[in-house]
């Protein structure tokens, strides 16, 4: 009986070597058994090919220096002595290999400690595969997505800044303007308190007629740069359409903001528009207006052209 299960012991230990030799060299990942100082003692076929071997004797006993860059040979010494060292395992790990002649391959890595079968630890077996394809495309999908986000953040600049001024638009004042207003009826905190200033450029007809849409163009530009040379960095200066100006300022009351919108009145008062040989002289009329004063966007921005609407009726040139 003792006879019969050694021989069927014997049988079935040829066919799992058979059957190992089968499954790893049908594979076309890599795999790999060291000893402990991360030389080679069984690879499958696959290696033997990546190599450019023909023979697994050519190969055992040697180690990644005799096959890949010194760099890279350092780094999977360094990581299987670790192996061997502490008994843990390496898991799906990425690594880039940098050939001499600059291609690049990608792998991702599984090492483990080798053990005999009196259960001593003594050496290290991994398994590889080349990733190269995957990462080739990850790279090309995220820079297609890096193209995608620029061509929309420049599509969103470009439909929410005003062509002939620089400034922000009007599409990008309703947005700003609605979120200021949402914050302040939340937190009702002071640093949120904003107001806006309604400016028209008076007689700005007249610049079109006399001179043509070039020169008023010059006026709009020359105007827009004097609003962004008074406000503060905090405040923002939209052109809202034709001669029409808008300026939001945070966290400054009614009396602040019509001093600042008085003294953006007065540089445009005494600023003389020169262009060659044409000279053109305007002034603005202003309705200013805060959040505390009324409710909801729409609104305040009513009660702002109201008040500039006041000013254009009181003889143009001043704020209200």
């Amino acid at each position: 009986m003792e006879d019969k299960l050694n021989l069927v012991a014997n049988i079935m230990n040829l066919e799992f070597k058979d059957l190992f030799r089968t499954i790893i060299n049908s594979t076309h990942e890599y795999i790999y058994f060291k000893d402990k100082n991360s030389r080679f003692i069984y690879i499958n076929d696959a290696i033997l090919n990546c190599f450019n071997e023909t023979k697994m004797e050519d190969v055992l006993g040697k180690s990644d220096f005799d096959f890949y860059p010194n760099k890279f040979a350092e780094e999977t010494f360094a990581e299987e002595q670790e192996i061997i060292k502490t008994g843990v395992p390496l898991l799906d790990k990425e690594e880039k290999l940098i050939q001499p002649n600059k291609k690049t391959s990608w792998y991702k890595v599984s090492k483990y400690p080798l053990y005999n079968k009196e259960g001593e630890l003594v050496g290290i077996w991994g398994i590889s595969a080349n990733i190269t394809r995957q990462k080739n495309i990850e790279y090309q999908l995220e820079d297609a997505n890096t193209k995608l986000k620029e061509a929309k953040n420049l599509y969103q600049n470009q439909s929410e800044i005003d062509k002939t001024t620089g400034l922000k638009n009007n599409r990008r004042f309703y947005n700003d303007i609605s979120k200021a207003y949402a914050r302040y009826e939340y937190f009702q905190r002071s640093e949120d308190k904003f107001c806006i200033a309604f400016i028209d450029l008076d007689n700005f007809k007249g610049a079109n007629d006399l001179f043509g849409h070039p020169f008023g163009d010059f006026i709009l530009q020359q105007s827009a740069s004097m609003l962004e040379g008074v406000i503060r960095i905090s405040d923002d200066a939209y052109r809202y359409g034709g001669d029409e100006f808008l300026i939001t300022y945070k966290g400054i009351d009614l009396a602040q903001s019509r001093k600042t919108t008085t003294r953006i009145m007065k540089n445009i008062e005494k600023y003389t528009f020169k262009r060659e040989e044409q000279e053109y002289k305007i002034t603005i009329s202003a309705g200013v207006a805060c959040c505390s004063e009324t409710i909801g966007v729409d609104k305040l921005i009513k009660l702002a052209d109201s008040r500039l609407y006041e000013a254009k009726m009181s003889g143009k040139n001043r704020v209200v």
